[in-house]
């Protein structure tokens, strides 16, 4: 009976790898027919979308169909046949069931909902695919794409930056965190909005992951966009803090607290400041 359970357990994840690979090897093969398209269409901006699109497929296929927010109901459609590794991890106090697959490791909460993803078997070893991706996105904006397709592409896009910023979120990795949603912000741009929301984010996860220029260029931004609370100028200050610079921290303190006077995070950051 053991040898029966082992040999269907086998077949079962045989399956699974079957149907992963069939998405991946499609991906790969619509890459390069977009690189032989750019190759003989080079001056059409509908070549560099498609070759836009063909990386970011790259990118998204070992994890088709699933994003943040997925019930674990729904994922186990798409996944399918595919037979995880499962144990039970805590993260800042909060219990995760974490699936590990071939390539890619899946975080549930308490609610069965997915938390976090991340790829740990990328389709393209050699290259950054969703860099690639926006690269040539901006290049189909230059040679005048539709505005339509290519904010219909870009949204996808934007999509897979915002997950791999709550991944970072929630995985506490904060570099990663910022990465993603400073790009989704930037995504959005590419698609002519402006998703503060995001940017605010980057800000915030720069500053946990100490990275206080960068931070300090993200909040002046908000700023700029007229994204403004008491919280941004206290990371500010913090982030001058950091950086040695008192008197151009007490200056935004003093500008935030003008403005958000009940702001608890400027009343700390004002009392650690000056006591």
């Amino acid at each position: 009976m053991k040898k029966l359970f082992i040999s269907i357990l086998i077949i079962l994840m045989a399956v699974g790898v079957n149907a992963q690979d069939r998405d991946i090897q499609r991906a790969l093969k619509d890459l390069a027919k977009a690189k032989e398209l750019v190759a003989k269409k080079g001056n059409k901006a509908e070549s560099w979308l498609k070759l836009a699109d063909a990386y970011r497929n790259c990118y998204e296929a070992p994890i088709n169909g699933l994003a943040i927010g997925t019930p674990k109901m729904q994922a186990n459609l798409i996944l399918k046949d595919q037979v995880p590794a499962i144990k039970m991890i805590d993260i800042a106090g909060q219990q995760f069931t974490v699936e590990e697959y071939q390539n890619k490791v899946i975080y549930y909460d308490a609610t069965e909902t997915i938390r976090a993803i991340k790829v740990v078997k990328p389709v393209l070893s050699d290259e950054d695919a969703l860099e690639k991706a926006k690269e040539y996105y901006i290049k189909a904006k230059e040679m005048n794409i539709s505005a339509k397709d290519l904010k219909q592409s870009v949204q996808y896009l934007r999509n897979d930056y915002w997950d791999m910023g709550m991944t970072g979120n929630t995985l506490s990795i904060y570099e990663d965190a910022a990465k993603g949603f400073e790009e989704c912000y930037r995504a959005s741009i590419l698609m002519g909005e402006l998703d503060k929301d995001a940017l605010y984010y980057a800000t915030i996860m720069s500053t946990l992951a100490k990275q206080s220029d960068k931070s300090i260029e993200l909040a002046n931004e908000c700023l700029k966009n007229g994204y403004e609370d008491g919280n941004l100028y206290a990371m500010l200050a913090e982030n001058y803090k950091a950086k040695g610079n008192l008197d151009k921290a007490k200056e935004y303190l003093e500008a935030g607290f003008a403005k958000f006077p009940t702001s608890q995070e400027i009343l700390v950051s004002l009392i650690n400041t000056y006591l």
